[in-house]
This record gives structure tokens, sequence and C-alpha cells, in this order.
């Protein structure tokens, strides 16, 4: 029997997402959510799986699991992330997604996305859409999910977010300066995110 040739840490499969983390100080500034859990959760009536806040991140575009490419993936990142300039975006909102009556997340939003947010994702997907583990063309909506809603039943009445909980959390001013293509590493504690690269944005005009 031939002897088997050890997969190469190129070759394996990964979780993949292509991302940009808030700042630190934003992360830890959201920290509040995680302190209050147990209050959202009796309000809510369901399980709320806080987001760690070092996991806090905007998403450009989802892979899912990739076999390998991670090469062909990063060289493809690289010109795509340098042709734009760094930007902003304000998360001003929060929102229950799908809906208030049937909510799965808790997530910030922006009430405008700036054309060039939806420039960046457009292209990254272009570019990237081969190696979409399930691709399906969906409209991008840009957003930072707070929390996973765990609901056994789904009542008549829609569920509310408090008002500490809104002034407390928005708005929020993410500066994007760099893209990164992100691994998701399912562990003991659940998924834990590593950066497998970073690439710049240019530094506008």
């Amino acid at each position: 029997m031939a002897a088997s040739v050890p997969m190469s840490p190129e070759d394996k499969t990964r979780r993949l997402f292509v991302g940009t983390f808030l700042s630190p100080v934003q992360q830890e500034a959201l920290r509040h959510l995680s302190e209050h859990k147990d209050e959202l959760e009796n309000l809510w009536h369901c399980r709320a799986r806080i987001v760690k806040p070092v996991k806090l991140h905007l998403t450009w575009l989802f892979l899912g699991d990739v076999e390998g490419k991670l090469d062909e993936i990063r060289a493809k990142l690289q010109p795509t992330v340098s042709k734009f300039s760094r930007l902003s975006i304000n998360f001003d909102q929060i929102e229950f997604w799908p809906s208030a009556k049937r909510p799965r997340m808790v997530v910030m939003t922006p009430s405008l996305v700036p054309d060039a947010v939806k420039e960046i994702a457009a292209e990254i997907e272009s570019q990237l859409k081969s190696y979409v583990s399930k691709p399906g063309h969906r409209e991008y909506r840009p957003h930072i999910t707070l929390a996973r809603l765990e609901r056994e039943t789904f009542k008549a009445n829609a569920l509310e977010l408090p008002d500490w909980l809104v002034s407390k959390s928005v708005p929020v001013t993410q500066r994007i300066e760099k893209i990164e293509l992100i691994e998701s590493e399912l562990g003991r504690g659940g998924d834990e995110y590593v950066s497998l690269q970073s690439f710049d944005l240019r530094h506008a005009k």
C-alpha cells in the first residue's frame, strides 16, 4: 500500500469569509451586551448567544467551506482591495433580522450605505464568487451581528429593543482601513476567528 502524502496546510478545508473587524476600542464599548445577557433573555423569553466583543465584524463575503485555493483567493483579494480608498460606515440603528416577529439575530445596520461600500462588496463578490460554497445572489446588506437568538416558537407579539440597548450601542462609526481573509475555526468554546491575511486599502487622496 502506498504511503499517504501529508496534507499541506494550504490544501485543507477551511471555513472562510472576508471581513473587517471593529477596532478594539469599539469592541470593548459593546461589552455591555454580554453583561446584560440574562436581562435580555428574560425580556425576549429565549436564549441569546451574544457575540464576543473580539469577534464583532463587518462581513464583505461569506465563502463557506473551501478546500485548498487559499493562495488563489489571496492573489485575487490583494489587487481587488488595493483599488479602493479607506472610508467609514456609520452603524446608527439596531434591528431584529429577519423581523421582530421572527427574530433570529440582533444586528447593527447603517441607515445610509455609502456607495463605496456597495462597490467594494460587489467587486469582492465578482472576484471570489467561484469560491463560494453555496452560491446564490443576495442584495448586500452591511451589518454587524450582536447576538443570535434561539427561539423554539414564535409568538404573535413582536420583540422590542430596550431603550438602553439602543442608546448604549449606537452610533458606531467603523473606519475601514483594511479587509481581512478570516478563517472560522470550530473549537470547544465555539467558533474562533483567525485572520489569515490583511489587505490595506489606499489612503484617500
